[in-house]
């Protein structure tokens, strides 16, 4: 691993891909959304993204997609497997509809790495009523092919998420009313100019040199 980087992110940073043979002691983190949601974003994003010309029938017909999420963590459709590998291999994991609990979590584990842990919402879907006219006439039918990822998110609500509040201490709550009042402006346009900066002139320039050691192209995820 480069000695210069302190995180790495990306869809192929997973679990059981030999990190832990490169850096030991690599903590990794995680948000889950929930599976439903998910599926149909996915969906849509195919659709109104990617312009697939693809049904919902036919979508509803890709196994590969079905419980994607404990497919990421597990390498397999194998929920407990799943569960173990965010009780041990994970320092912090949230949940999308959350969001600002998991990044007070995540700053009270990773407050070396960030300070600053305002944003602002993007990338969200214009049209609501497309999602919930898809999940009125199929939301039966997602349900069964997620059953698993199901599960899953209902763990974390259940067993994860209470523990890591328990973890993070009596300030919590104090801290995350804090935060959710200090973010409705939103991070400081200063702040938004110098990250794209940095990402642009570092962070961009040494994960392709790190992706073109690798043999793969230089623009790209892993």
């Amino acid at each position: 691993m480069n000695p210069l980087l302190n995180a790495i992110g990306g869809h192929s940073v997973v679990p059981y891909n030999g990190l832990e043979a490169a850096s030991p002691d690599i903590r990794y983190i995680t948000l889950l959304r929930d599976p439903v949601q998910r599926y149909v974003s996915q969906y849509r994003h195919w659709v109104e993204k990617k312009h697939l010309n693809i049904s919902i029938q036919e979508f509803l017909e890709h196994e590969e997609i079905w419980n994607f999420q404990t497919r990421k963590l597990a390498g397999t459709n194998d929920l407990e497997t799943a569960k173990r590998c965010l009780e041990g291999k994970f320092a912090t994991v949230g949940i999308v509809e959350n969001f600002d609990e998991f990044l007070v979590l995540f700053q009270g584990s990773f407050g070396n790495l960030v300070s600053d842990i305002r944003y602002t919402v993007q990338n969200t879907a214009s049209d609501r009523s497309a999602t919930e006219d898809l999940l009125l006439k199929w939301g039966d039918d997602i349900r069964k092919r997620n059953e698993l990822d199901i599960a899953l998110y209902d763990f974390v609500q259940q067993s994860l998420l209470p523990r890591q509040r328990d973890q993070y201490g009596s300030d919590f709550m104090p801290n995350l009313q804090a935060f959710k009042q200090t973010n409705c402006n939103g991070p400081m346009m200063t702040k938004r100019y110098i990250d794209y900066l940095y990402r642009k002139l570092y962070i961009e320039p040494a994960t392709g040199l790190l992706r073109l050691s690798g043999g793969l192209p230089y623009k790209g995820s892993y």
